[in-house]
């Protein structure tokens, strides 16, 4: 049985957070005197925060990158059964350095 690909990166996120929430614990120790029963406490804290980051950046991907490759997936299928009704995303273009206005072509075909 395959498992997805966003599966493998959300482990692979949440490993490395993990693998560098253990790490870092002994990096400050050359730079942190510790009060009795503390470190055990830091510890904790570092792993807490290394799943964070883990959870996060696999959030962040799946955010910015898998939802414009659904959409362009939604298209290209939709492309692929003859169907070209689908709106595409209209952008203003960027201003020139000659003008500074919008051309009146964007404004006829994307103005809603």
């Amino acid at each position: 049985m395959r498992s997805s690909l966003l599966r493998k990166l959300l482990v692979s996120f949440l490993a490395f957070g993990i693998c560098v929430a253990l790490i870092f614990p002994f990096y400050a120790n050359f730079f942190v005197d510790w009060k009795p029963g503390m470190l055990p406490w830091f510890v904790v804290g570092c792993l807490v925060a290394g799943g964070v980051i883990g959870v996060v950046n696999y959030w962040l991907v799946n955010f910015i990158l898998i939802s414009k490759l659904r959409r362009i997936s939604e298209v290209a299928i939709a492309i692929s059964n003859k169907d070209i009704s689908i709106p595409a995303p209209c952008r203003a273009p960027t201003p020139s350095a000659k003008s500074s206005t919008v051309s009146t072509k964007w404004q006829r075909t994307c103005a809603s």
